[in-house]
């Protein structure tokens, strides 16, 4: 019995040592909120910290893979995208259509259609929003607050090109670096992750998974869903001008 007891307080001591923390990237926030995330009531109760995977689970409708091809037909690459603001478009990762003649799109059901047309993009945070074909109608997802730090988050993405993956972490904090902003949180992400929504636990969008800071263990990048939300009004502003 001594020998199990001492076992299982060793493999626990092994886990801990394999999960420790790396330094922040610079610039993280790791102190006082900002203005960005500012809050002032955080969660009272132990239920409050607990993902509602029922609502997280509905979201799934609004998420879609994304094979993307060039002129050629060869596949160039391999991303994510969802439903939001308008039931007519998707919003993903610029990089993940950049180059696209058309994409393949497989939403939760594996019903297919093709996608061909960017409406607007916006390169330097990583942003673009995809036409979708006037017979497919996708619901909305719904925005959401930014959570506090340590508060559950979840990503839906094609990770490894598996449709519509759910991956659980938590909120880390926000990265600031001259003129960007972004959200750190440490749901695992992969290959065909990018453009995948960022969920709080409500299953409220919060932002657009980017990538991935490879100087820490498991520390994943993802732009806020406002910075959508404003270069979508910009561009139909612009379109009734």
């Amino acid at each position: 019995m001594k020998k199990r007891v001492l076992s299982i307080l060793l493999a626990i001591s092994l886990l801990l040592t394999a999960c420790g923390s790396k330094d922040p990237p610079e610039g993280a926030q790791t102190g006082s909120s900002t203005p960005v995330n500012a809050v002032t009531e955080g969660p009272t109760k132990a239920d409050d910290w607990i993902l509602i995977p029922q609502q997280i689970e509905q979201t799934a409708a609004s998420v879609v893979r994304l094979e993307v091809y060039d002129k050629h037909g060869t596949r160039i690459g391999l991303g994510t995208g969802f439903a939001a603001m308008d039931t007519g478009i998707l919003v993903t990762a610029n990089h993940v259509v950049k180059d696209m003649d058309h994409a393949r799109a497989t939403a939760d059901d594996g019903s297919e259609f093709t996608v061909d047309s960017v409406l607007v993009v916006d390169e330097a945070d990583d942003i673009a929003i995809v036409k979708l074909p006037k017979d497919v109608s996708l619901p909305v997802l719904k925005a959401g607050e930014v959570p506090l730090r340590g508060e559950p988050t979840a990503v839906i993405g094609s990770q490894a090109g598996v449709v519509n993956l759910v991956s659980v972490g938590n909120y880390n904090g926000i990265w600031e670096h001259e003129d960007a902003v972004r959200y750190l949180f440490s749901s695992p992400v992969s290959g065909g992750s990018s453009g995948a929504p960022l969920f709080n636990r409500h299953g409220e969008v919060i932002g657009i998974v980017s990538g991935t800071y490879d100087k820490a263990q498991n520390l994943n990048i993802a732009v806020p869903m406002e910075k959508a939300f404003a270069l979508y009004k910009q561009f139909t502003e612009d379109k009734e001008k």
